[in-house]
């Protein structure tokens, strides 16, 4: 792989997981509501903050080192001039497919969880519960 195919590879890398933080915090209130409404009657920003820190962090080491088993399921040398064909596909899957096969599924589950129907009943409850 060439020094610019593989810049343009880290950049957009850099940005595929910058938007996936940016998003991963923006059902964070709706999950403290929820948990908050139905199960624990007590606020906990903390933990469920940390949780999603956590899973974070766990999901970047575990996504270098899948995507780096897949290349070197492949056969990929680190110190060849030329990768062979299955390396370059191997590295391709790794790179393009595999995020493109995980976000589909993430689409998957966040469509079924749905969350957002339930926004409105939850906020009535909590304003009673505030006002009472």
């Amino acid at each position: 792989m060439a020094s610019g195919d593989r810049n343009r590879v880290y950049i957009r890398r850099t940005c595929i997981t910058l938007h996936r933080w940016k998003n991963s915090s923006g059902s964070t209130g709706k999950i403290i509501y929820h948990q908050f409404r139905k199960y624990f009657n007590v606020r906990s920003e903390g933990l469920v903050n940390s949780c999603v820190s956590f899973g974070q962090k766990v999901g970047l080491g575990l996504g270098a080192a899948i995507a780096s088993w897949i290349i070197a399921a492949g056969g990929y040398v680190e110190t060849a001039k030329v990768q062979t064909a299955s390396a370059n596909s191997a590295i391709i899957f790794a790179y393009v497919w595999f995020g493109v096969i995980l976000a589909a599924l993430l689409l998957v589950v966040s469509i079924l969880l749905n969350i957002d129907k339930y926004e409105g009943q939850i906020k009535k409850e909590l304003e009673q519960r505030h006002k009472a």
